[in-house]
């Protein structure tokens, strides 16, 4: 009985001594692990803020010429006209949207792209035969190009347009007068979506 004792007892031993083992070799495992990634993350931290910055200015630039592709200019007020007049008829709402300039107004850009800017829907109560009441900026298709004016603002002007309406055989040819805003810089010119002061 007592040799069995002892042997029970030395096995136990032997079995604490393997656990014990076993745990201090996890224990190194873990601490070495940890202290491998702390080295890692200090020895890379410098390679990642500079991977991010790289990212960061890749996406500014990215954005940059996405958005001077977005911006169309015209290379003069007169050829603006029949550009301007050819999107009109055509409904091209969202390449006419890139011809202004919105910078400082409280015109969204989702007014001009969805055509709630340049389209009047309901016809009003007193409205020309001729369908011009439909379009509300910058003129209805039809006019032409007349002049420029300078206005009180530096780099920008008052386009002029007119349109010769037939009044018929009887009646004397009526002209009709209207205008819009412009502001020219390096790159062109852009229509400006509301009155400036002259």
């Amino acid at each position: 009985m007592t040799k069995l004792k002892c042997q029970i007892n030395s096995n136990s031993q032997i079995l604490n001594y393997y656990n014990l083992n076993g745990i201090l070799s996890y224990l190194k495992i873990d601490i070495f692990l940890s202290l491998f990634m702390v080295h890692f993350s200090f020895k890379n931290i410098a390679s990642l803020i500079l991977m991010f910055y790289i990212i960061g200015c890749a996406s500014m630039e990215y954005t940059n010429q996405k958005n001077e592709a977005d911006n169309y200019y015209f290379s003069s007020p007169a050829a603006a006209i029949p550009i301007i007049t050819d999107l009109l008829e055509k409904e091209n709402f969202k390449i006419l949207a890139r011809y202004y300039d919105l910078e400082g107004s409280d015109i969204r850009l989702s007014e001009l792209k969805s055509g709630e800017f340049f389209i009047r829907r309901e016809r009003p109560e007193v409205a020309h035969p001729g369908g011009y009441w439909r379009y509300k900026h910058p003129f209805a298709p039809g006019f032409k190009y007349k002049g420029v004016q300078a206005t009180a603002r530096e780099s920008i002007y008052m386009i002029e347009v007119s349109i010769s309406i037939d009044q018929g055989p009887d009646s004397p040819e009526q002209l009709g007068m209207s205008h819009f805003y412009m502001i020219q810089s390096e790159k062109g010119w852009k229509i400006l979506p509301e009155k400036v002061e002259m």
